[in-house]
């Protein structure tokens, strides 16, 4: 027996409609993904399944007696007692059965060797089956892992809840939820507000969970991780596919190729049968087989099979970004950058160098200094110790996640007026559209567009200015599925320099070229390559983690003493491996004249260098034979992840190579 048995359910607001006959079957055990683009109606089902609203039309059945649980996006969740206490209201039940057990037990011991005994004896083994079905000896310790799991320290946990931020309170909502232990959970956007550790905590929880789970996400590594099944809400009516979320992208391809191809098919059979009736109408003894072929037509264009409309793909915005760099040089360097707030240290001798065209991907725990990094490159914000050096000061576009260069007073086209005054309306119009924002939108009030919108906006005026640098805080806010898969495109199209902060896995995957992973107490860890590539080197080396300080890969170390080279003798430069060196591959035997060497390597003597040479050599070696495996061949993505990271080793084999030359001069 299912769930939840949809049929035929609409809902309306005003003359539109936004569930226009939907028909779906939740199963026991299902764990599906509800994606569709914001404002699709994803929030109205999750209220009809929970019962909270009811549809216009159809029928809603659900199965007697299971317990629903629902997560809205924004819970209203207050209260003056502490967080642990409001939270552990969760069990009220179970201390009630525990009040009734310790009360039996009295009552047990008060009327011993009485004919009474025997029935407290009886109640209090139902009581106990009771207690024992609700879990009621690990509540205590269910309540702590749940807290933790969601991102609480045991100082929060006796915060009053009336003291935490909205984005606290989301959490407590959750953990409330989860700890009810339904028959049905429905989560509405349930990562936002988790850090990394938090959604992954959520995914390991929602993986041995054995109810069943509607979750609405635009978190595609979270889907990809967690649901079986994807349904699919787009202009009312609802598609369901087997599998997690890369599944459901490549079937829902498939799937609308395949209505393009017969749509142009069943057009062409209809543009056939019309062309021989036209040539025939005037023959009365051909006149029976033009009735018959109009009767074809109609017959073909009454069955479901009958494509009415060519498919539209999901509408998307297009985020332009076209800025082309030479790559070799420095676009940001950072020299034992430290900071700390009232004794709390957030940074702590941060050293690093950004090249042009790297893709910096900032990662770590809510509250290690992330968005701070950000603010201190961009001179918001002022380091305690260190410097931060931006090799082209006037070529930087800013994204801060508060969004607050946007001015609520103003329509959506004077933003973009007071950003360049000199463009005519038309330009600005022509610019706005591929990001979602045609004909009357552009004279939208900043002050009612939603959160998408305003993320939207503020990407716009910030990529217009075609800047070489872009610093982005969680750029993915508010945006849906869509418009985040624009956004991969559009980051991995442009030429300059990225340095993104973002709890979005799935972009860190798609975009990223290196990862800095920061902790609590300024710890951190530089990695080369995507957040996948990074997790499965933790994973590789657990002693490594977030626990231990990364040594800078660039830049002064201050922590270690310099080390005087031994000198060497002059000598005119050779190519590094002996006697025997052996020819360099492709380009990175060319050093560059103007490459800009780091500090770090100046301090190697021109042995050291040889020896990284050597190694890196080998790691691009190993990487370009991959190019003839047949499982990156056939897969763009992991080909462009190649490509990429060659690329990388290529231009840090020229900058070891200007270094190596440089000492042997």
């Amino acid at each position: 027996m299912s769930s939840v048995t949809c049929i035929d359910v609409k809902k309306n607001y005003g003359p539109q409609f936004v569930l226009d006959g939907v028909n779906l079957q939740i199963f026991p055990g299902d764990c599906i993904g509800l994606v569709g683009g914001n404002g699709s109606g994803k929030t109205t089902l999750l209220h009809i399944l929970a019962g909270i609203m009811e549809a216009d039309a159809g029928q809603v059945a659900r199965r007697s007696g299971q317990r629903i649980a629902y997560l809205p996006q924004e819970p209203n969740f207050d209260s003056d007692q502490p967080l642990i206490d409001a939270v552990a209201s969760v069990f009220t039940n179970v201390v009630k059965l525990q009040h009734e057990m310790e009360q039996a037990a009295h009552k047990i011991s008060e009327l011993h060797g009485t004919p009474e005994e025997t029935k407290w004896i009886d109640k209090y083994e139902d009581l106990m089956k009771a207690f024992e079905a609700s879990d009621g000896y690990r509540c205590e310790a269910r309540l702590g892992e749940t807290l933790a799991g969601v991102g609480f320290t045991l100082a929060q946990q006796s915060q009053s809840v009336h003291t935490l931020s909205g984005g606290q309170k989301c959490r407590a909502a959750l953990a409330k939820v989860l700890l009810e232990q339904p028959d049905l959970l429905l989560l509405d956007e349930p990562t936002n507000h988790l850090d990394l550790q938090g959604v992954a905590w959520l995914e390991d929880y929602l993986t041995t969970f054995s109810g069943t789970v509607i979750t609405v996400s635009h978190d595609r590594y979270f889907l990809d991780r967690v649901v079986k099944k994807i349904v699919e809400l787009d202009r009312g009516r609802i598609k369901v596919f087997t599998g997690n979320y890369s599944a459901y992208a490549i079937a829902r391809e498939q799937q609308r190729q395949a209505e393009v191809d017969t749509y142009y098919r069943q057009r062409d059979f209809i543009k056939k049968q019309m062309e021989y009736v036209e040539r025939v109408k005037a023959d009365k003894k051909r006149a029976r087989q033009a009735a018959g072929r109009i009767k074809m037509i109609e017959k073909l264009q009454e069955s479901d099979e009958f494509v009415e409309n060519r498919p539209a793909g999901p509408a998307v915005v297009k985020f332009n970004l076209t800025k082309k760099a030479s790559s070799g040089d420095l676009a940001v360097r950072y020299t034992d950058v430290s900071k700390s707030y009232n004794n709390n240290t957030i940074l702590k001798h941060v050293s690093l160098d950004v090249n042009v065209g790297d893709r910096l991907g900032i990662i770590g725990p809510n509250g290690v200094g992330k968005t701070t990094l950000l603010k201190i490159t961009v001179g918001l914000v002022k380091q305690d110790t260190g410097e931060v050096k931006i090799y082209k000061p006037h070529s930087v576009g800013y994204y801060d996640q508060e969004q607050s260069d946007l001015d609520d007073k103003n329509q959506i086209i004077n933003e973009m007026w007071a950003h360049k005054p000199m463009a005519g309306q038309g330009e600005i119009r022509n610019y706005l559209a591929p990001f979602g924002f045609r004909g009357e939108d552009v004279f939208k009030p900043v002050v009612g567009l939603s959160g998408g919108e305003r993320s939207r906006l503020l990407l716009a005026k910030r990529i217009w200015s075609e800047p070489e640098l872009l610093l982005l805080d969680e750029p993915t806010n508010h945006l849906d599925i869509a418009a985040r898969e624009a956004l991969e495109v559009a980051l991995n199209q442009f030429g300059g320099t990225i340095v993104l902060v973002t709890h979005d896995r799935y972009l860190l995957d798609k975009v990223a070229t290196k990862i800095l992973a920061l902790e609590h107490n300024g710890k951190h860890i530089h990695h080369y390559g995507n957040y996948t590539s990074y997790t499965e080197r933790v994973k590789a080396k657990p002693t490594l983690g977030l626990s231990q300080v990364h040594t800078p890969l660039y830049g002064p170390q201050p922590s270690r003493q310099k080390q005087k080279s031994k000198p060497q003798p002059q000598q005119q430069p050779r190519k590094p491996g002996g006697n025997d060196a052996r020819p360099v591959k492709g380009n990175a035997a060319k050093p560059a004249s103007n490459i800009q060497i780091p500090y770090e390597l100046l301090k190697l003597d021109a042995g050291e260098i040889e020896k990284r040479i050597q190694k890196m050599e080998k790691q691009l070696t190993d990487k370009q034979q991959r190019f003839g495996d047949s499982h990156v061949a056939s897969n763009p993505a992991k080909l462009k992840q190649l490509q990429i990271e060659c690329s990388h080793l290529e231009r840090e084999l020229q900058t070891l190579y200007a270094a190596w030359e440089q000492k042997l001069k």
